[in-house]
């Protein structure tokens, strides 16, 4: 019995002294500059434990460490973009993803990259133009980046233009005093958009291009102040909320309001808030709109213009696949027939159907650029429209517009 309680324990101890560490490859090297480059890899595998840290390693010597320069940018498993800062002006570095856990500290295949040579060219930065191009009021209110709720949203687009940037440390704009740095340093005229929250119908902020030279000094463009003003005539129309709720599948088929058979039906739901509806004869919602050509499959109108009311509705749309897809935009039609769209939701339909699904959500808005270094957004029935519009975003309704669609894909 002595014997067989020493093997076990024997054992026991070998088993707990294996251990498999990480597996972690490195990505590609891109968009290098004098003092900033980017790069980044995947966490393949966490081993025998728990991934605590992972990120990138660099160094001006051979196969770096975490002794050296390291970027920490998670846990766990998946693929990251890291960014290397701190770096000089044509000297070569090389660089190594790592991930570490209770086994140990791996590392992926080396790269290298050399940035680039400091120039001594005179930098220009440029603010073409800046202006308010949207406004719209909530009663339910605007989520911010940092959580915080605004009655009021102002769209600014603007135009920024910079030139001799070959060697420069960082470009990008300003507004209202807080700076905002793009991930590409290259000669180029930028169209842009931001948002502006705010719990007041008027209020102002400015636009300026700035760029910074090797030496740390600006050089900043000229500065536009923007006047933002809400207009309450101008109904408001949001898209809430959208999700899945059923899925069926039948042998012999469902017929749909088109005599037409599908094998398979979905059922989904959606939330809508209109407000400002004063000056608007119609609400209610688009499905599957294509911003791109103005069409959409199909369009609902509510019996009642309600204002500040938030509605809830159930659809079902049928299909041959056992998976598809739906687009929810409200959208609010003005006296002087103007289409006012609000923002658009989508979400994939799966057969089977397990049961709740997190809702898809009213995101915050975003640059439309997209290279920003860091972003700083009563249950009521309602009848189909017997015609369906067909319009171009921004367009205006005439009775030539008139066409006839089925909800059904």
């Amino acid at each position: 019995m002595l014997m067989a309680l020493c093997l076990t324990l024997f054992a026991c101890e070998e088993n707990d002294n294996t251990q498999t560490p990480p597996t972690v490859t490195t990505g590609a090297v891109t968009n290098v500059q004098n003092y900033t480059a980017y790069c980044g890899g995947e966490v393949v595998d966490e081993g025998s434990h728990s991934v605590t840290a992972y990120g990138v390693c660099y160094s001006t010597e051979n196969r770096p460490t975490i002794e050296d320069f390291i970027t920490i940018d998670g846990e766990g498993t998946g693929s990251f973009e890291s960014l290397l800062t701190d770096l000089q002006p044509n000297t070569t570095y090389y660089v190594r993803a790592y991930a570490t856990s209770k086994a140990g500290t791996s590392y992926g295949s080396q790269k290298s990259f050399t940035t680039k040579v400091q120039s001594s060219t005179n930098p220009v930065a440029t603010t073409v133009n800046a202006y308010m191009s949207d406004a719209q009021y909530s009663s339910l209110g605007f989520e911010s980046e940092s959580g915080n709720i605004y009655s009021y949203l102002y769209e600014i687009s603007f135009t920024v233009s910079y030139s001799g940037t070959d060697g420069v440390r960082e470009m990008g704009f300003i507004m209202g005093d807080e700076y905002w740095y793009y991930k590409e340093i290259s000669d180029r005229t930028i169209d842009d958009v931001m948002y502006l929250y705010a719990n007041s119908s008027s209020t102002s902020t400015y636009i300026q291009a700035f760029i910074q030279k090797a030496d740390g000094s600006y050089v900043y463009g000229d500065k536009i102040n923007v006047n933002c003003q809400y207009n309450s005539n101008t109904p408001v129309a949001r898209t809430l909320s959208l999700y899945q709720t059923d899925a069926s599948y039948s042998s012999s088929g469902f017929t749909s309001s088109n005599g037409k058979t599908y094998s398979y039906e979905y059922g989904y739901a959606f939330e809508l808030s209109f407000s400002n509806t004063t000056n608007a004869y119609q609400i209610g919602w688009l499905v599957d709109y294509d911003s791109s050509t103005g069409d959409y499959l199909a369009s609902y109108s509510y019996n009642e213009v309600a204002d500040k009311t938030t509605f809830h509705d159930n659809f079902v749309i049928h299909s041959n696949y056992s998976s598809t897809s739906v687009s929810i935009t409200a959208y609010a039609i003005t006296y002087d027939e103007t289409l006012i769209l609000g923002n658009t939701l989508s979400i994939a339909l799966d057969y089977p159907f397990y049961g709740y699904r997190a809702p898809q959500k009213q995101v915050n808005v975003k640059s439309p650029v997209g290279d920003l270094k860091d972003y700083h957004s009563s249950s009521k029935r309602c009848t189909p429209l017997t015609n369906e519009y067909i319009i171009p975003l921004g367009g205006t309704i005439s009775t030539d517009d008139l066409l006839y669609f089925n909800m059904q894909k």
